[in-house]
């Protein structure tokens, strides 16, 4: 009994007996001090019998009750929790509100969550959408658990679905003839965007926060900030020709920082799906005109530690998947079949004579 803390949360969690039930609850606090004022407070409301289990077992919270407190605490401290992607958190959240909106937080078990499961691969949703949603309810329950809305057991029953196995990682990129065809179907403003992408790799948030400020074109570099990436670390990219010819092309304003003001994303999704369709173009994402990006670099000759700088990647292992498009890939995997297969065909030749 008493004061610990877990690997998940910054506060101190209690851990007491009442009524012969163990119950582990947060303090809210990460002020051991505060925190031992806290515990000793409970055990004495425990003493007069001024505390009740109901309070901390999610029997007065919903979901909606908990997303309302979530929207709040993620609005501009998540990076995934963003109106503009609409893999993100934020469209996560609305998606489990309107399923789970009218629960109580403490029938939110096992078996109800692994019907969702099931109900959304019926529903056509490949297996790394699901994990993605069942990931995001993790999260919001770990949160409802830290805010004392359900016990740490109810966040067990939660943690003990498991994610769907298949997940594939997708991997869909443009030929050049592909790319010719892509830009050319640009409308005027959506043209330079791409041509962003395709020069950069950049993810679409990074290009929405690319400021006049981060391009250098005396040193043909554009600088990415830290609180424009994904990873929260800078990051430097070349400025190929072609780009800094794109970019030096377009107005500068005074009245915005953006080197793409933010009307020029109005209607941005429906207009990019447009261009797509006059080139031809199926089964295509603006994400994956970073893919374009990596495989075309990759099936250069550029080494794969360069190209996992270029992206961003916090570990080599993310930019692996790239490595078969690599012609000195396939050529050291070819001169060891060769290495290998040398003495079998002398040993053959020998016989022969």
């Amino acid at each position: 009994m008493g004061l610990y803390k877990r690997k998940d949360s910054p506060h101190w969690w209690m851990s007491f007996t009442a009524n012969g039930k163990l119950y582990r609850q947060s303090t809210g606090t990460d002020n051991k001090q505060l925190a031992q004022k806290i515990y000793e407070t409970l055990k004495a409301k425990i003493v007069l019998g001024k505390w009740t289990p109901e309070k901390t077992e999610g029997q007065r919270y919903t979901f909606k009750d908990l997303v309302e407190r979530y929207r709040g605490w993620a609005r501009g401290r998540l990076k995934t929790y963003t109106l503009d992607n609409r893999g993100s958190r934020y469209y996560s959240v609305n998606k489990l509100e309107r399923r789970f909106g009218s629960y109580l937080l403490k029938d939110i078990t096992t078996q109800v969550i692994e019907t969702y499961q099931s109900e959304l691969l019926a529903q056509g949703l490949q297996a790394g959408g699901v994990n993605r949603l069942i990931s995001t309810l993790k999260a919001m329950m770990s949160k409802a658990c830290d805010w004392n809305m359900v016990t740490e057991d109810q966040l067990k029953q939660v943690r003990k679905v498991k994610p769907i196995r298949g997940e594939r990682n997708r991997l869909r990129y443009l030929n050049k003839e592909e790319i010719s065809r892509l830009i050319e179907c640009c409308d005027n403003e959506l043209r330079p965007i791409v041509i962003t992408a395709l020069s950069t790799g950049m993810r679409r948030g990074e290009i929405q926060k690319l400021g006049w400020e981060d391009i250098d074109f005396k040193n043909h570099v554009v600088l990415l900030q830290d609180t424009a990436t994904k990873t929260g670390e800078k990051r430097e990219i070349p400025l190929s020709g072609v780009l800094a010819q794109t970019l030096a092309g377009l107005p500068r304003r005074i009245d915005t920082p953006y080197v793409f003001p933010p009307e020029v994303w109005k209607n941005f999704r429906k207009r990019f799906a447009s261009a797509l369709k006059k080139a031809g173009i199926k089964d295509f994402r603006f994400h994956d005109l970073r893919h374009t990006f990596a495989s075309q670099m990759v099936m250069a000759g550029v080494d794969i530690t360069t190209v996992s700088k270029l992206l961003g990647h916090k570990s080599l292992k993310m930019t692996m998947r790239y490595a078969h498009l690599s012609p000195s890939h396939l050529k050291e995997a070819a001169q060891k079949i060769s290495a290998f297969l040398s003495p079998e065909v002398a040993i053959f030749k020998a016989e022969r004579a």
